[in-house]
């Protein structure tokens, strides 16, 4: 599940114009609007050690393309803030050949309350404890035209092809909605996000990872193309709320419960890193200052672990998992 070699070279590397005060146009490598909510917040600013497993499970985190976002001005307080992106669908740091079409796609927010004061839209915790209600809603969607992992955020590690030996490629659907909600230091996030795989019935052949190619769609003793593909993808739905308070002493009390409900067929299953589907979340923040960058983490998540499921050395698991993890962070 780790990303490819190169994905620790490049990063953020865009170019933006603003067209006026409210409308800005970018290219280059950066953030997609079309993840769910907690993407598009930086994680020094994380009110736990982690992000979400429901980030983990459906986000591409970074795509190569055009990007476009405005902000409208609906009424005294109300804004309307759409952004589109057209990508190559393959993620970050793709320096080899481009696979499948372009993804399409974008997100459009609601604010009814006003902005958040110090890009608090863009931040998890509520550490400027806002006084007053902050509310931001949003929709996103997206359609990748041939995909070449599981979900998108990498290039050329599963690949398939028609009787003529060309390469042809599953399309992958993403939605979602979420919101976002501060008020004197609670805050509250929650987010749904909805996958599914668009199968074309001409593929005949896989290629294995040394190359080679085999029209083997095996599952269970029946051969089953479409449902062969849908298992090595990340397919199926889940939701994340969370939500916290900072105490006026800089210490934040915070909690995250995430649900993962994949498909009959899907990477979601597999028993090594997923086949979770239940993520309970409690954390401890000592922030050392009135910003994100300096604090001091450390939370525990309880996980249903399903029958079947086993650890990273390929043990069983009997029972349930706890996890704990501490963490100390200083950016600027």
């Amino acid at each position: 599940e780790a990303d490819d070699n190169l994905s620790s070279l490049i990063f953020d590397a865009w170019a933006a114009y603003e067209i006026s005060k409210n409308t800005k146009i970018a290219f280059g490598q950066k953030a997609t609007p079309t993840d769910n909510r907690e993407l598009g917040m930086r994680s020094n600013t994380l009110q736990l050690v982690e992000r979400s497993p429901l980030s983990g499970a459906f986000a591409t985190i970074r795509e190569f393309g055009f990007f476009a976002e405005t902000s409208l001005k609906l009424s005294k307080y109300q804004y309307l803030r759409p952004e589109i992106a057209v990508t190559n669908g393959d993620g970050i740091n793709v320096f080899s050949k481009d696979r499948g079409g372009l993804k399409f796609g974008g997100r459009i927010d609601y604010l009814p309350f006003g902005l958040f004061g110090n890009f608090g839209q863009y931040r998890q915790v509520d550490i400027v404890r806002e006084l007053t209600p902050k509310f931001v809603f949003g929709i996103n969607y997206s359609y990748n035209q041939g995909i070449s992992d599981r979900r998108g955020r990498q290039s050329e590690t599963i690949l398939y092809l028609d009787k003529d030996n060309n390469e042809l490629l599953p399309d992958y659907v993403k939605y979602g909605v979420d919101f976002l909600f501060k008020y004197r230091g609670f805050s509250m996030l929650g987010e749904y996000v909805n996958a599914s795989a668009r199968v074309p019935s001409e593929i005949t052949q896989r290629v294995r990872v040394d190359g080679t190619t085999t029209p083997d769609f095996l599952l269970n003793g029946i051969q089953d193309i479409e449902n062969y593909i849908k298992g090595r993808m990340m397919v199926g739905e889940g939701y994340n709320l969370q939500g916290g308070y900072v105490f006026k002493n800089n210490i934040s009390i915070d909690g995250r419960f995430t649900y993962l409900k994949p498909e009959a067929f899907s990477y979601l299953n597999d028993s090594q890193y997923h086949n979770r589907s239940h993520y309970y979340t409690l954390g401890l923040t000592r922030y050392l200052g009135r910003s994100y960058g300096a604090k001091i983490q450390s939370d525990c998540t309880y996980t249903n672990a399903k029958p079947g499921s086993i650890d990273v050395n390929k043990n069983p698991i009997k029972g349930d998992e706890f996890l704990t993890r501490v963490m100390t962070t200083f950016s600027f």
